[in-house]
């Protein structure tokens, strides 16, 4: 995992005002806002479960295309000031929580090419960020709703504690074909959109060891 770079800083964690974000997830998407010159682009953003797992987690995408600049942050935080951590997950299964998102795009050619994740335990936080460049791509058709899967941050452990706990040394993606469940999540969430319009474009091969792609 030398592709990413760690920075520890010190700080008095009770001091500290906790907050959540996740995924933007508009909380209306009406049916001409997806026509010939946007797309929906869905999928989900997850972490693994446990006390030890990330407290950040987050994907960077853009277009590549100059006519329709556009870029935006795929986020997800928990507040571990509270107890066991807050989140408003929109799934929780055994290994992994996580949730949906939806961006109403420009049509045109994307790529994810930035990630970052922070862990915090008692008095230490640690922060880690892509040091070299990479390009996972995707397709943004017009008129469509682009699905690209599943995006899980999973930790590495590197060694333990004084104490016996696992000490996050950094991370790695897992990127998974989750759609039956996403989907369902979505088309609920927006009705009255056309789910027969969907296409899959997950990453097959990622050129970035930072990334894995799940054989589903």
């Amino acid at each position: 995992m030398n592709k990413f770079i760690s920075s520890i800083t010190i700080f008095v964690s009770f001091f500290i005002a906790g907050c959540t974000a996740r995924p933007e997830l508009p909380k209306v998407i009406k049916a001409d806002a997806i026509n010939g010159n946007s797309s929906l682009i869905v999928g989900s953003l997850s972490r693994a479960n446990g006390l030890q797992s990330f407290d950040s987690w987050s994907l960077q995408f853009r277009s590549i295309n100059d006519e329709n600049p556009y870029s935006n942050i795929i986020k997800g935080k928990v507040d571990k000031n509270v107890p066991f951590g807050r989140y408003d997950f929109d799934f929780k299964e055994s290994k992994n929580s996580g949730n949906i998102f939806a961006y109403i795009v420009p049509a045109g050619t994307y790529e994810i090419f930035a990630t970052e994740m922070t862990q915090s335990y008692a008095y230490t936080h640690s922060r880690w960020s892509s040091k070299d460049e990479f390009s996972l791509k995707f397709q943004a058709e017009a008129g469509k709703i682009i699905y690209i899967g599943e995006y899980a941050i999973q930790p590495v452990y590197n060694g333990k504690n004084f104490i016996g706990v696992p000490l996050v040394g950094s991370g790695y993606w897992m990127i998974s074909d989750k759609s039956k469940r996403d989907l369902a999540l979505l088309q609920k969430k927006y009705p009255n959109l056309n789910w027969s319009n969907v296409k899959k474009d997950v990453v097959e091969e990622p050129n970035s060891p930072v990334f894995v792609r799940a054989r589903d």
